[in-house]
């Protein structure tokens, strides 16, 4: 088994982490080339060990090559074409003048002869290719050449591309691999998922606490919030990435910041002695101005940033523009229509359930 097949084999076993057999079976073939090659690999990492004999054995084939002064700098275009007679293409060469007199004395000091001539890219052979006999007296002149032999177009259009693209300015060195599974993403997805949810219980548990009957009813509406924002995530679509997890939880810190405006304004009419109905709509009406200057300058920082950010800031200021509309609606109207059900019924109509606890006598 050869270093390519065993590069396309790590590449089916990411897709299939799970399977121990087939790991196994990979780690074998990889120590069975190791031993042939008498060779032993420094690296932990499975694709690390792997990537380092395939470099291994690419030095050794390009040092079984003579270097010559025929260089990258001299070809000025390839191409490909299909052979007439079969289905197999051929790369077509093109040199400068001075690029085709080097090429000429080489072909000519090999031309038939056992040796090859290599194009060897980054420290790797890419191909090699034998002159025939015809060219021993004069070599392959005219400045141009062609490559035959049984290249697929695929495999032609791989050569071509290479030769035009040339080497790398700089030598490539593999500092760290990291391999991560197509299920990474969704479980960092869930994760937030779930840090949101306990974040939402969290705040409930301290707005029913410090609030008593108003932090449920703002319990409430922060549920019909989210029931709100998965119906429109549906319709619209939207697709939940982490930076958007990010704008949701955000904009839910803002859907209770404007109930606690409203409940700290209801408190002081109560505090001032007015009657709970006439509290709650005083408190309404007194935390209404602020409310909607908050959100309307937080929509227009995610209208900016939707319009100038990249794909990840879209997605954060999209959920973040649709939460804070939603919880522009359910804090002003939600909540004030949960609150007023409330009062209709004789035993909720207590002020001190409506006042911290050291304040009953108020």
């Amino acid at each position: 088994m050869n270093i390519k097949e065993l590069i396309d084999q790590y590449s089916f076993l990411n897709k299939n982490q799970n399977d121990d057999n087939f790991l196994k079976v990979f780690q074998d073939n990889l120590n069975d080339i190791e031993q042939e090659l008498n060779y032993s690999s420094t690296s932990n990492d499975l694709y690390g060990k792997l990537i380092e004999i395939k470099e291994y054995v690419n030095k050794e084939i390009t040092n079984l090559f003579i270097k010559t002064d025929l260089s990258g700098k001299d070809l000025i275009n390839a191409g490909r074409r299909q052979e007439q007679t079969n289905s197999n293409w051929e790369v077509l060469l093109t040199f400068s003048n001075s690029g085709g007199e080097k090429f000429a004395e080489i072909t000519k000091s090999i031309a038939g002869t056992n040796q090859l001539l290599a194009i060897i890219l980054d420290g790797e052979s890419i191909s090699e290719a034998s002159v025939g006999n015809q060219f021993a007296n004069t070599g392959i002149t005219g400045g141009s050449a062609t490559i035959s032999g049984n290249f697929s177009a695929e495999n032609a259009r791989e050569l071509e591309v290479q030769l035009k693209g040339g080497s790398l300015p700089l030598p490539i060195e593999i500092v760290e691999t990291n391999t991560i599974g197509a299920l990474l993403g969704s479980k960092n997805i869930l994760k937030s998922l779930y840090a949101a949810i306990s974040g939402l219980i969290f705040v409930g548990i301290f707005m029913i606490f410090n609030y008593r009957i108003l932090g449920f009813v703002s319990v409430l509406s922060l549920v019909l919030y989210g029931f709100f924002n998965l119906a429109i995530y549906s319709l619209i679509p939207v697709t939940l990435t982490l930076p958007g997890i990010s704008g949701l939880i955000l904009s839910i810190g803002m859907a209770v910041d404007a109930n606690i405006l409203i409940f700290e304004r209801i408190r002081e009419e109560l505090y001032d002695g007015n009657t709970l109905t006439r509290s709650i709509d005083s408190g309404f009406q007194r935390a209404n101005s602020s409310i909607v200057d908050g959100h309307i300058t937080t929509l227009l920082s995610c209208f900016v940033l939707f319009l100038l950010g990249t794909n990840f800031v879209k997605g954060f200021a999209a959920t973040l523009g649709i939460g804070v509309l939603i919880s522009l609606f359910t804090s002003l109207n939600c909540s004030k229509t949960i609150l007023r059900f409330f009062i209709t019924y004789q035993s909720l109509r207590q002020k001190n359930l409506y006042l911290p606890r050291n304040n009953f006598s108020n």
